[in-house]
């Protein structure tokens, strides 16, 4: 695997893809570090392809404020494992958006979004959460068994919802 730590501003934080004809895959392992985008329209960490499999540790994953903005976008049979990190949009389109064929499992982490939109947005993809906090959205659509949600409302009105094991 690879470990990387960046920081970036601009349209594409970091964008992460396989495109060979190679029969292994590409794995991308304890993402770190921060993306804070600038520009309209921004995805923090998109990633993308037969073969990528990416597991982020930590860090900040922040699509901005300006348009359809993600921090995650995760397609085209692609393996994502969240253990840790923070991820934000102030988009339309969501902050932790699956399109079909990608598979995402949140085992940790914080989402957000900042203007009140759309924090999960499954489009055909595999999502199994099992833990992380989610501000002002319910993912129990897709928590796995075993695991439940317990909502806390914070002093600023705000409710985050964790994911714990039962």
């Amino acid at each position: 695997g690879r470990s990387f730590g960046f920081e970036a501003t601009g349209v594409m934080g970091l964008f992460l893809s396989w495109a060979g004809d190679y029969a292994e895959g590409v794995d991308y392992n304890r993402l770190s570090r921060d993306v804070v985008c600038t520009l309209e329209n921004s995805i923090a960490l998109h990633v993308t392809g037969e073969g990528v499999n990416v597991n982020v540790a930590y860090g900040l994953y922040d699509g901005g404020d300006n348009g359809a903005t993600m921090g995650l976008l995760a397609e085209q049979n692609s393996v994502v494992v969240v253990d840790g990190g923070t991820f934000r949009s102030s988009g339309t389109r969501g902050t932790l958006v699956i399109k079909s064929g990608a598979t995402v499992t949140v085992n940790g982490g914080f989402f957000e979004s900042d203007n009140g939109q759309r924090v999960v947005s499954n489009e055909g993809g595999s999502l199994t959460i099992t833990g992380g906090t989610f501000a002002n959205y319910n993912p129990e659509a897709f928590v796995a068994d075993g695991y439940t949600v317990v909502a806390e409302t914070q002093a600023d009105g705000a409710v985050w919802y964790t994911v714990v094991a039962q």
